[in-house]
């Protein structure tokens, strides 16, 4: 046995509740640990201590409404928000309303003259035109 049994043993030992074989090992170790030995004796005035303390008179219904407080604090209220992909409706409408504004923003600002406009018929038949007079290129 050693320090760490001696912690796990010792109100087993005060209470009498150790086999004859666990109680020669404890005493063999309070009897070479000084530590064991003071463990012991603080364990003793501690339950000499608590035994002394004077029995507090509570009301007839404190267990009951002790109870009570309990229950009404562990309700967990279920989660009736709605969600779409996990996001509640306000989180997917902000996204939204942002993603509209980011695009009109875009639309009102940019300027369709300075964009590259492209003709795609024009341009395919500008290229068999010039197939058509370079044959060797």
């Amino acid at each position: 046995m050693n320090v760490n049994d001696f912690d796990k043993y010792i109100s087993s030992y005060l209470d009498g509740e150790l086999r004859p074989s666990e109680i020669e090992k404890f005493e063999k170790l309070l009897n070479d640990s000084n530590e064991c030995k003071q463990k012991l004796k603080d364990y003793k005035k501690m339950l000499s201590e608590l035994s002394n303390l004077e029995i507090l008179k509570t009301s007839d219904d404190f267990l009951d409404r002790l109870h009570q407080k309990i229950s009404d604090f562990e309700i967990i209220k279920p989660n009736t928000e709605q969600t779409i992909f996990g996001y509640n409706y306000v989180a997917i409408s902000g996204i939204a309303a942002s993603i509209g504004l980011l695009i009109f923003s875009i639309s009102i600002f940019t300027d369709s003259s300075s964009l590259p406009s492209f003709n795609l018929e024009k341009t395919i038949n500008e290229t068999i035109d010039w197939i058509e007079h370079n044959p060797t290129a």
